[in-house]
């Protein structure tokens, strides 16, 4: 499969759909890790010894695994239009491009409404460059 680059009118066009997902994403994380605070206190009340005829974690461990489940689909279903998920908390989201010849990133965060900035290929979040209102680079 050939490597997709994104225009920043590309990127935009694709956000409400980016967008639904990271929301989703958010949503997902907070249960599992909700569920998982859940199995922990689970384990710590009945502890590890006895033997019992029923697996008293089993119903709080599949929900965590469907819960696992359900973002894998989602994380899939984003990289499969190109886009690249950096951070799920931050809603944190690259696109691949070109600045002339040069591969960069598009770069867009959660709460922004449109991708206006960019990234060199090794560079972070920390580092990101404006693009100008008409989606030109700049720096």
């Amino acid at each position: 499969m050939t490597k997709k680059f994104f225009t920043v009118e590309e990127a935009n066009r694709l956000l409400p759909r980016i967008d639904a997902d990271v929301e989703q994403l958010q949503q997902l994380k907070r249960k599992f890790e909700a569920k998982y605070q859940e199995l922990q206190k689970l384990r710590t009340r009945i502890g590890g010894g006895g033997t019992l005829d029923e697996d008293p974690f089993f119903m709080v461990e599949a929900q965590l695994e469907f819960l696992n489940i359900q973002a894998r689909g989602i994380i899939d279903r984003i990289n499969e239009t190109g886009a690249q998920l950096k951070d799920i908390e931050m809603g944190l989201v690259d696109f691949p491009a070109k600045k002339g010849e040069e591969e960069v990133l598009l770069c867009w965060c959660k709460g922004e409404d449109r991708v206006s900035h960019w990234h060199h290929l090794w560079e972070g979040y920390m580092y990101r460059k404006t693009l100008d209102e008409n989606g030109e680079y700049q720096g």
